[in-house]
């Protein structure tokens, strides 16, 4: 068990390797579908990348393949240069890889503190005081002290959100992979979510890999935005780039001209950053 904690914190601290996660050349099948198609991604410490594309394009599934949800056909997964293509979900927690999902996966029938306490138990391997003293410094952070004692099923749906993110965290996490957070989101609560994607980067040095629908959010706080069509990466940059790439206009709109985009930036396109796709 020594060991195993050494180990854990060691690859955590970024001690044996470049201190980013990367997936390479990643295929992934269902049947005769191919969902991802020799996608590559790299998010180092401390850098938020976003991930964007129209629906079916494989984000979730780019997700689920890197945090061993389900395992690609082909490609690798490496962490610090060590290959967890094949790890089993939990073991790639407990080595600092922490995952929200689309649809939230909270424990209704426990409180607050309780859904936070379990991941610093479990994947942080922290002792049952240390776990709670760390949910409780969580929660104030997120700005849920008041509902600590209240069960998560009687939140809003956008307290329920920051739990999550605040349990995902409790695992003490250098990578952080959000998929869709803002989904049901008011504007408030997005903007809210913004900061504290920010306060994860820079409080923590955790890199981000931020999947949404909300456009703006992206180009607001990611440093570098990869977009999927259909399974495989057709643009990939800063996000000045990504607005103004051809074949990201035309994987949204069905039309390839830059300059008729921007003459109706109404039409929800990327070039109109308040569009949500």
């Amino acid at each position: 068990m020594a060991a195993l904690t050494s180990e854990r914190r060691r690859r955590r601290t970024g001690q044996n390797g470049s201190g980013s996660l990367c997936a390479s050349a990643l295929t992934k099948d269902f049947g005769g579908v191919r969902a991802l198609d020799g996608v590559s991604l790299e998010l180092p410490n401390g850098r938020v990348a976003g991930l964007i594309g129209p629906n079916g394009s494989g984000k979730t599934t780019l997700l689920n393949c890197i945090s061993g949800v389900v395992r690609p056909t082909s490609g690798t997964v490496t962490l610090d240069d060590r290959d967890i293509t094949r790890a089993k979900a939990a073991d790639i927690a407990r080595l600092g890889v922490a995952r929200t999902f689309q649809n939230i996966r909270l424990f209704d029938r426990l409180t607050v503190v309780e859904n936070v306490e379990v991941n610093a138990l479990a994947a942080a391997g922290r002792r049952r005081r240390d776990a709670a003293e760390s949910a409780s410094r969580l929660l104030e952070e997120f700005g849920l002290s008041e509902h600590r004692d209240t069960y998560v099923g009687e939140l809003s749906y956008g307290d329920r959100r920051r739990v999550e993110i605040a349990r995902a965290l409790a695992g003490e996490p250098r990578f952080v992979l959000l998929d869709e957070p803002t989904a049901g989101m008011n504007e408030s609560e997005t903007a809210q979510l913004g900061e504290l994607i920010q306060q994860i980067r820079t409080r923590r040095g955790c890199g981000v890999l931020l999947v949404d629908h909300d456009l703006e959010l992206i180009m607001l706080h990611c440093d570098e935005i990869k977009v999927l069509n259909q399974g495989e990466e057709i643009a990939c940059g800063s996000p000045a780039e990504v607005q103004s790439n051809s074949a990201v206009i035309a994987a949204y709109i069905g039309d390839t001209s830059a300059s008729a985009v921007e003459a109706n930036p109404s039409s929800g396109s990327p070039v109109n950053r308040s569009s949500r796709v």
